[in-house]
């Protein structure tokens, strides 16, 4: 390891017991300015506090699209399931029917990519797939689960209720 990349891998450590030492930032326009650790600190903080708050939004947004795709197809589909699965979330869809539905695997195609190349979503690593009708013992091996949002059919009306599932 060479000393440059070994300063690069060395964190930096600001201890609040040193909040008033001032901390020199040079950025890549040379606009040099300087803080207290103690404005570092609350800047971090603030910066923390707005992340989580724009992925807790993004993640209302991604149910919300989500249910509406659901309830936009829910004539041909029994069930959708959102759960994760390696570095992502996944969502599976259970088709009403056995057999192949090319209109369906194409809406949710066109859901993937929209996913995909959405900003605000993209950070949740959507996939998706389609499985035709089946039992819960069928298609259980792909969902966590630990955690699960299924989204089913509630009477013969196709009205679809929102159920969370953690065991």
């Amino acid at each position: 390891m060479t000393a440059k990349h070994a300063a690069r891998t060395t964190p930096i450590r600001l201890e609040w017991s040193e909040r008033e030492r001032s901390v020199h930032f040079i950025p890549e326009d040379q606009d040099q300015f300087a803080l207290t650790v103690e404005e570092v600190m609350l800047a971090c903080q603030a910066y923390e506090r707005g992340k989580r708050a724009r992925i807790q939004t993004n993640m209302k947004r991604l149910l919300n699209e989500l249910g509406a795709w659901i309830s936009d197809h829910q004539q041909k589909i029994t069930e959708g399931i959102l759960t994760k699965r390696d570095n992502g979330l996944f969502f599976l869809v259970i088709m009403a029917e056995r057999r192949y539905d090319d209109e369906l695997e194409t809406e949710l195609a066109k859901l993937d990519l929209a996913m995909a190349n959405d900003d605000d979503l993209a950070i949740f690593q959507l996939s998706v797939l389609a499985l035709p009708n089946c039992e819960r013992s069928e298609y259980e091996s792909f969902v966590d689960p630990t955690v699960y949002l299924t989204y089913q059919q509630r009477n013969a009306q196709n009205r679809l209720s929102h159920q969370p599932g953690c065991s």
